[in-house]
């Protein structure tokens, strides 16, 4: 649970976060109105706004930096505690004179990284609706947009009926149309370029489900219920 906040894609906790900054929704205005306390202009005003953006910059970055100071208290020897204590040190002097200067090189690392990330940050600013839907929707619907295609297009190519009807140039005609009403004369069969149309008919859809059954599987399976 201590990660959350820093797995989670930023375009989304970003909305969270714009939901409870709204100002006619806030989350946080509605707690104050409970104490009777006038509602904030979170993102309307300069000064509040800043800090809007701070809070949310260190709730999301928090548990990582956390994660790494806590290795690093990890790795100080309990040797150094037991010396300092028996020098006679109260917590105040093992903090500053054993802890600090053992996690130096580990915060030195975390607050480089901290800054060269806030400066490189511009989904806390902004989150629009496109980087939601780029980094957000189209990876996770992915396979059933593929699968939907892949779908589509085999169903379409496999017209026969609808292009026969509806196509009155020869120029215009779909494959497997041109195919029966080019080639067959009759009672004419010329079976060489029968079976050459034949085949590169057949080709495409062959293809494309050999390259993307494994998204074509997945989109089909991925809104099933499991047993």
């Amino acid at each position: 649970m201590l990660l959350v906040p820093w797995v989670i894609p930023p375009a989304m906790s970003t909305l969270a976060w714009l939901w409870l900054f709204d100002p006619s929704y806030s989350a946080f205005n509605w707690v104050l109105a409970k104490f009777g306390i006038a509602p904030v202009h979170w993102l309307g005003e300069a000064g509040w706004a800043r800090f809007s953006v701070i809070l949310v910059n260190v709730w999301a970055g928090a548990p990582f930096f956390l994660i790494m100071y806590l290795a690093a208290l990890k790795s100080v020897p309990d040797q150094l505690y037991e010396a300092a204590e028996i020098d006679g040190a109260n917590w105040l002097q093992k903090l500053w004179y054993v802890t600090l200067p053992m996690m130096r090189n580990i915060i030195l690392i975390t607050v480089l990284f901290s800054l060269v990330v806030t400066f490189a940050n511009f989904d806390i600013i902004r989150a629009s609706y496109l980087q939601i839907l780029t980094r957000i929707f189209i990876p996770v619907a992915l396979p059933g947009i593929i699968a939907a295609m892949i779908f589509s297009f085999t169903v379409a190519w496999a017209q026969f009926l609808y292009p026969l009807a509806m196509t009155t140039s020869t120029d215009q005609l779909v494959l497997p149309v041109g195919i029966i009403t080019s080639l067959i004369k009759g009672d004419v069969f010329n079976w060489g370029q029968i079976m050459t149309g034949a085949l590169l008919g057949a080709a495409p859809p062959l293809i494309i489900h050999a390259f993307l059954m494994d998204y074509y599987i997945a989109g089909l399976t991925s809104g099933a219920t499991k047993a």
